[in-house]
């Protein structure tokens, strides 16, 4: 009796230790900032921890005891987010070799896009087959890569800045002896129609070279803010006013999805209607053949944060495969002519004003569409003036 006491008694140690031991693995699992799964050989999610349920959008109930196939169809967010990870798990079966630090570019189901950096592991060690269980680990890497990027632009634009004041000066000085000298010498023969051709000609390859130098100066150097509050949709509707011609003459028809409760936010107006009219521009230059162009103002939540946001829609031929982060390196362009520093400039301002800009394949297609995150808590407040 006393053996068996004895035993009873070891054993209830023993399952204390391994619940002991159960909850601080969990514990250390649930404090990674990486997702974390653990699948058996048939893929089957036997543990996860809660930065993979919050990046799948999951609770552990809807996880444990399913085949990795079947998430798909229950996640949120999996359509795009779900093939990085698919791609990299089949990979490590059939080649049977650990997959450490692959970075994978995917489409959350709320359109965001994200980095993950995947790491796909045998859970016992040694070398992996089709038949051997594995520890999934993915970790999001966008906002790292993001200032890591901000980082080497801020150098890059820090280094074109002064190359743009020396081509600023050197450069704006002849232009200004030729744009004379072409006044001049077209105010002597006026009548004379083949050269008024020419010096109309000069004149505005003048004012192109003008424009690009004053492009420079503007995406190399800090940006002044006199924010103040105002009406997103008053700016959109006066930007859509100033292009009117253009619009009219590409035959296109602007539609209005306005969120009504939109609160006024303090921004630069000046710049704020900058971005708004090189966002529609780009906008009409994508559809020559004309159709709808709609303007889309709503409040949004990412990331336990609330936003404004402001979308311009088109319905052109989309982004062509183009990754949209090259869209926004200055000098990159996909048109003809055009500087490239656009973009560049009205992402600048974006993030002056603590927000974001991406750019998007419409979906549905066709077409492309431009995002304008504001922090929602740059609305709501009261006060004018400079700030």
């Amino acid at each position: 009796k006393e053996e068996a006491e004895e035993s009873s008694r070891r054993l209830e140690v023993a399952h204390r230790e391994i619940l002991e031991l159960k909850t601080y693995n969990e514990r250390i699992l649930d404090s990674l900032s990486a997702g974390v799964l653990s699948l058996d050989r048939d893929l089957v999610i036997r543990a996860s921890n809660r930065t993979a349920q919050r990046l799948l959008g999951l609770d552990p109930g809807r996880m444990a005891g399913r085949r990795l196939p079947e998430i798909r169809a229950l996640c949120s967010r999996c359509t795009g987010f779900f093939d990085g990870i698919a791609a990299a798990v089949e990979e490590y079966r059939r080649e049977g070799r650990p997959i450490l630090g692959r970075e994978v570019r995917v489409t959350a189901g709320g359109r965001e896009r994200m980095r993950l950096s995947l790491n796909v592991l045998p859970l016992y060690g040694g070398g992996g087959t089709d038949r051997t269980p594995m520890i999934l680990t993915f970790e999001d890497i966008t906002e790292r890569e993001r200032m890591r990027e901000e980082l080497i632009l801020s150098r890059q634009l820090a280094e074109l800045g002064e190359v743009a004041a020396k081509v600023a000066h050197d450069v704006r000085n002849p232009l200004n002896a030729i744009a004379g000298a072409i006044h001049y010498l077209a105010s002597l023969h006026a009548e004379d129609r083949e050269l008024q051709s020419v010096a109309d000609l000069i004149r505005g390859q003048v004012e192109r070279l003008e424009s690009v130098t004053s492009d420079l100066l503007e995406v190399s150097r800090p940006l002044a803010l006199r924010p103040r509050r105002a009406d997103l949709h008053a700016l959109a509707d006066q930007s859509v006013a100033f292009l009117a011609q253009e619009i009219a003459a590409a035959g296109v028809r602007v539609e209005r999805s306005y969120d009504p409760s939109l609160p006024a936010c303090r921004v630069d107006t000046n710049q704020m209607q900058r971005l708004f009219v090189n966002l529609v521009e780009n906008a009409v230059e994508a559809m020559p053949g004309g159709g709808a162009l709609t303007l889309r103002t709503r409040r949004i939540e990412r990331e336990g944060r609330s936003y404004v946001e402001f979308a311009v829609l088109d319905r052109g031929r989309g982004l062509n495969g183009v990754d949209p982060e090259v869209l926004f390196k200055p000098f990159f362009t996909t048109k003809e002519p055009g500087t490239g520093l656009g973009l560049a400039i009205c992402r600048k301002i974006a993030r002056m004003h603590g927000g974001e800009l991406e750019l998007a394949d419409r979906r549905p297609g066709p077409g492309a569409e431009a995002r304008l995150r504001l922090p929602a808590d740059s609305a709501d407040q009261g006060g004018d003036g400079a700030g």
